[in-house]
This record gives structure tokens, sequence and C-alpha cells, in this order.
């Protein structure tokens, strides 16, 4: 049985394809809602791209999942469309060494 999205039957891992790409494009070019795409999906990514182009201010994008799956493929495929920058690499080490810190019992701060 293949993963979809919920409710609409369609492949997880080609919805993340085409939401990452169509995020993507906004962001780096906004004022252009055409895609270049001859594929079956241009009329889905130019419709998000229409609905995107309403927006005119924000300072976060967030991607929805609904399951564990999902979350694994948009892990595998997001990075392909929004590498880390090395500020997020930073951030992401620190985080893990204060998770591994608290774990172990050697985080500065104590609750009780």
């Amino acid at each position: 049985m293949m993963d979809t999205a919920p409710k609409f039957s369609y492949p997880v891992e080609e919805a993340t394809q085409i939401a990452a790409m169509t995020v993507r494009k906004w962001l780096d070019s906004p004022a252009d809602p055409q895609t270049s795409s001859s594929s079956t999906n241009a009329s889905i990514v130019n419709l998000v791209m229409q609905v995107l182009l309403t927006i005119t201010q924000m300072d976060r994008i967030i991607f929805c999942v609904y399951s564990a799956k999902d979350e694994e493929v948009y892990s595998e495929i997001v990075p392909d469309y929004f590498p880390p920058t090395e500020e997020d690499l930073a951030a992401a080490k620190e985080e893990e060494d204060d998770s591994v810190s608290e774990i172990s019992g050697h985080s500065g701060s104590q609750t009780r």
C-alpha cells in the first residue's frame, strides 16, 4: 500500500516535491507566478503560487505533515530546496548538545 497525503490519495513523495518546489519558486521570484514546468503538476503549482502571491510578509514557513512517514519524507526532500545555513547547523548542534546534557543529567539548571 502506498503512503499518501490524507483524503487526497496523492503520493506523499510527489506532494512533498510540489510543496517544496512551489514555495522555493515563490521565495525566489514572488512577482512571477508562472512556472516553466511542463509537467502535469504545472497547474497545481500555478494555483499555489497565486495563493502565495497574496501574502505580503512572513517570518517563517511551516510545512504541516500528517504522519511520521510524511515527516520522514519531508526531512529527506525539503533540504534539497532549502539547504541549511551555517547558522542553522550551529543552532541544531547547540539544541542537540543541550538535549544530551539534559538527558545525562548535566544540565546547568535543575528543576524540582
